[in-house]
């Protein structure tokens, strides 16, 4: 049974949110993009300063400006398809929007948006290879505009962190080359650092390198080092954790082993996710923190977990059997034996992590120790041999 679950904990992976938080958070967009349509742009304004200057975030700790309030105003533009009156509606109301509120970035921001998109509308299958001559030429010319678009708008850039968001999607798009990528991204998290939206949109491409283990953990670390300060180190592990759970989200990493395709320090992982899960006690958190557990093989801690997650929620869970397993691993005692050998991990991955704080400059070296990682695989090893 053990081996069974095993396999299952190593062969699936991937989360969303729950039912309830996907309820609540498109009941917002939706009216977002409400007044969008009935052109109170006032209110809009209200809403846009609000959720920008007090750096909102929703229940489970991310932006409502990204997630929330311009996922609103592209509400209906998702599965519009290239000839869809969702793009001349939106374009007008944007460029009304532009004419009653001259200095605000939103109508600005959410109109570059809206080229990329619909950009992305022709696509057939998601790949150009499916499209059509002229939907191909179509394309690149909305991606184009897109571009030189956000480069007469880059002055927003200094006020509202999005404008990145939106840049980094259109590079992606144009098919930027990697190191002109790299410098944009980085530009953005040296500006935005705790703007974790900026982080999930530039991933995917950096991940393309040649060395993407290392990169990831060096764009990992600077994004610590960004929010992490001699006084308050937390912010900055914090950090650590939702960009690496970030990374855990890409395609590339469904059905293998996060934790043995990346260079991503569990122990250190579970510092930010406890401090997060302790600001923002919702559902989803607490669901996506048992999920990771689950997949480090942490038995304890997805034992501790699971006693607060509520249940199966094919919204957050992969499959039921997936759930099952996990379910399965958490309500199983580890032998004796195993138990030392995850003591011995927990021990070797303090003191590493105490050993590298006590420089100022720790989280610009290697975070994990040969001792470390040899005593992780010896309790991986045991567990698979069930011994």
């Amino acid at each position: 049974m053990r081996k069974f679950i095993l396999w299952t904990l190593f062969t699936l992976c991937c989360s969303s949110a729950f039912a309830g938080e996907v309820q609540g958070r498109l009941q917002v967009q939706k009216h977002i993009h409400d007044l969008l349509a009935q052109g109170n742009y006032a209110e809009l304004d209200r809403i846009y300063q609000h959720d920008n200057t007090d750096k909102v975030r929703t229940s489970n700790g991310e932006y409502a400006l990204d997630v929330e309030f311009y996922a609103g105003l592209s509400f209906n533009q998702k599965n519009a398809k290239p000839n869809s009156k969702t793009w001349s509606q939106d374009e007008k109301a944007f460029k009304k929007w532009m004419i009653q509120s001259p200095t605000s970035a939103a109508p600005q921001i959410a109109y570059a948006e809206l080229l990329d998109h619909h950009a992305l509308s022709y696509l057939g299958k998601g790949d150009l290879r499916h499209a059509t001559e002229e939907y191909w030429h179509l394309y690149h010319d909305y991606v184009n505009h897109a571009q030189q678009y956000l480069t007469s708008t880059q002055a927003l850039a200094d006020t509202d962190p999005h404008w990145y968001v939106v840049a980094l999607k259109v590079a992606d798009d144009e098919e930027m080359n990697w190191a002109d990528n790299a410098t944009l991204f980085f530009k953005a998290t040296n500006k935005y650092p705790a703007y974790d939206h900026i982080y999930m949109v530039g991933i995917p491409r950096l991940m393309q390198s040649s060395e993407a283990k290392g990169v990831l953990d060096n764009l990992v670390h600077t994004g610590v080092v960004m929010n992490s300060s001699p006084w308050d180190r937390l912010p900055g592990e914090i950090m650590y954790a939702r960009i690496y759970s970030a990374i855990e989200a890409q395609p590339k990493y469904q059905g293998t082993s996060f934790f043995y395709e990346t260079l991503a320090d569990w122990y250190r992982m579970k510092i930010g996710l406890d401090a997060i899960l302790s600001q923002y006690p919702d559902d989803w958190n607490t669901a996506h923190y048992a999920y990771l557990s689950c997949t480090a093989l942490d038995q304890a801690k997805t034992a501790e977990l699971f006693k607060r997650v509520k249940g199966y929620s094919k919204e957050n869970w992969p499959s039921f059997k997936f759930y099952k397993a996990c379910a399965s691993f958490a309500s199983q005692r580890l032998s004796p034996a195993l138990q030392e050998k995850w003591n011995t991990y927990e021990d070797a991955a303090k003191a590493n992590l105490d050993k590298l704080r006590s420089s100022p400059a720790y989280i610009l070296e290697t975070h994990e120790s040969d001792a470390m990682h040899n005593t992780y695989n010896e309790y991986l090893q045991a567990l698979m041999t069930n011994q």
